[in-house]
């Protein structure tokens, strides 16, 4: 009896028949993504769920989800470098060994030269990285590391792979920078940071390069002025947008992309469902996607298009 009316009573606490959330979820991530795009993700519930959905349901198995955390391995960066499903396989430049557990675990910035003004070139930090010279390590007690002599990166922007992939809208080409610079925060670099910046270098602009929303501000590495909101990812562009310093968001909107994605492609998986049960997973989740249609309507009302801006506040 008490089974049953345990049962009874919280039935409507515990049932998931028609809750879609983390299928439709997952799938709006990988739909944010042009096609081959590579997304950096964090944490479980913006990774996991976004591989069941490639590997079971089939859904933008193009997409190559990297996972910021597991990206401080070395059998996980080994992974990266194969194809997997209709991914390719993605590019690195520092050979498999300078990634070995053990190896540039942790990469120090030590230098007279930090908090200056000086920038390198991420091939040229990738070198110093990779070099085996006494001269690039530094000795922290009985152990030996790698270390940076500047906190200030520059990655190439490559202008004719940039205009062809129509990343941007046209209005914005007069502002691309010939190299994205940016400061790297902390006092230390970990595995996978020094993991993203080499997939950067390698990739040099020939696919799309994604960071999830959810990832946090730890896993952008300092570059969130050039990004791009398409809605649940980021988009790396070469433009220079907000800091996100004055309160707002990173970088800018491309009213157009999250428009249709917010609009158009995604699903809430029956969120406005009154019958449908949300728990706190679920409700945190509610709240991200108030902040995403907040800011896109926020951005039409200051490009005067102001029923779409409606429009946006009503779905939401």
């Amino acid at each position: 009896p008490v089974p049953v009316l345990m049962a009874q009573q919280n039935w409507d606490d515990h049932d998931r028949s028609k809750r879609f959330t983390v299928i439709d979820i997952a799938s709006d991530y990988l739909n944010t993504c042009d096609k081959n795009a590579i997304l950096f993700t964090n944490g479980d519930n913006d990774t996991f769920p976004l591989w069941y959905a490639q590997e079971v349901e089939n859904v933008r198995t193009d997409v190559r989800v990297v996972n910021l955390s597991l990206f401080n391995t070395d059998w996980y960066i080994n992974q990266i470098r194969r194809k997997v499903y209709d991914s390719p396989k993605v590019k690195m430049t520092l050979p498999p060994e300078k990634y070995t557990q053990g190896t540039n675990d942790v990469v120090f910035f030590y230098n007279d030269e930090v908090g200056n003004d000086t920038v390198w070139d991420v091939g040229r930090v990738l070198n110093f990285i990779g070099s085996d010279e006494p001269s690039t390590k530094i000795n922290r007690g009985e152990s030996v590391y790698s270390y940076i002599p500047v906190r200030w990166f520059s990655l190439k922007v490559n202008k004719d792979k940039v205009l062809k992939s129509n990343m941007m809208k046209p209005e914005l080409y007069p502002y691309i920078v010939d190299n994205i610079v940016w400061r790297m925060p902390g006092s230390i670099m970990m595995k996978n940071a020094l993991a993203v910046i080499d997939l950067l270098y390698s990739n040099n602009w020939d696919r799309p390069v994604y960071f999830a929303s959810t990832a946090g501000s730890e896993g952008y590495l300092g570059l969130e002025s050039y990004f791009q909101n398409e809605g649940l990812a980021y988009r790396l562009v070469p433009v220079r947008g907000s800091d996100g310093s004055r309160g707002g968001d990173y970088g800018y909107v491309d009213t157009d992309k999250m428009y249709n994605n917010l609009m158009k492609v995604y699903k809430y998986g029956n969120m406005n469902d009154p019958d449908v049960y949300l728990d706190e997973t679920q409700l945190r989740m509610t709240y991200n996607f108030r902040i995403m249609f907040a800011r896109l309507a926020d951005q039409l009302n200051s490009e005067g298009k102001h029923d779409s801006a409606i429009k946006v506040i009503d779905r939401a």
